[in-house]
Parts: C-alpha cells; sequence; structure tokens
C-alpha cells in the first residue's frame, strides 16, 4: 500500500502542466503542433472539446523539455512555465491543454461522402 502511495506521488511529480492559447482554429492548428511535439516528444492521448479546446498528454524526455517549450511558444502563447535547463533523459509527461481564440463551440468532424 505504502509503495503505491509513492509511485502515485512520483508520477505526479513527474507531471507538468501548460496552458496556451492559439489564435488559428482547431483544424488549421491541429497538424502543425502535433509536427512540433513529434520532433521532441510524443501525444500518447488528446481529448478535443468542441472547436474551442484541445488537451494533450505529452511523454517527453526531460532534456528535449525546453526545446519543444521554445518551439511552441513561436507558433502559439504557452503561459505558466518555468523553464529549467537539464539534461536528464527521464520520461516527463506534459498535461497540455490549448484553446482556440477562433472556436465556435461547433464540433463538426469532416467526413468525405461515400458513394453508394
Amino acid at each position: 500500500m505504502n509503495h503505491q502511495r509513492q509511485t502515485r506521488k512520483e508520477n505526479q511529480m513527474n507531471r507538468i502542466y501548460w496552458t496556451g492559447i492559439c489564435g488559428k482554429t482547431r483544424n488549421q492548428a491541429i497538424s502543425e503542433i502535433s509536427a512540433i511535439i513529434n520532433r521532441h516528444g510524443s501525444i500518447t492521448d488528446f481529448n478535443m472539446f468542441s472547436d474551442l479546446s484541445l488537451s494533450l498528454l505529452i511523454e517527453i524526455e526531460e532534456r528535449k523539455i525546453g526545446a519543444l517549450y521554445e518551439e511552441m511558444r513561436e507558433y502559439l502563447n504557452v503561459y505558466d512555465f518555468t523553464l529549467v535547463s537539464s539534461n536528464s533523459v527521464k520520461e516527463r509527461t506534459i498535461l497540455f491543454s490549448i484553446n482556440f481564440s477562433q472556436g465556435t463551440g461547433d464540433f463538426l468532424i469532416e467526413v468525405p461522402s461515400v458513394p453508394g
């Protein structure tokens, strides 16, 4: 039981929380945001909340967090993060919530028409 609490606490300590605002629509931005993340780490989970926001779970080596943060800041506004320099290959988890200022609240998924 004590080991489970310690493991849970260690997992929470490995988490970093980012919040961002993007000036493009979700459909316009999602491929660029994914490409930026994939250059440094990987997306392990995501949730879309209409076209207003997107929540990402990112796994990344600690030494790559700074580069991801800097590149992400060039594409959108990222808030509440203190950059820490590290050379560690320890895996970290980033919970990244992105809001889209051009969203309308409609969650539309484009489906191509299929003959038949």
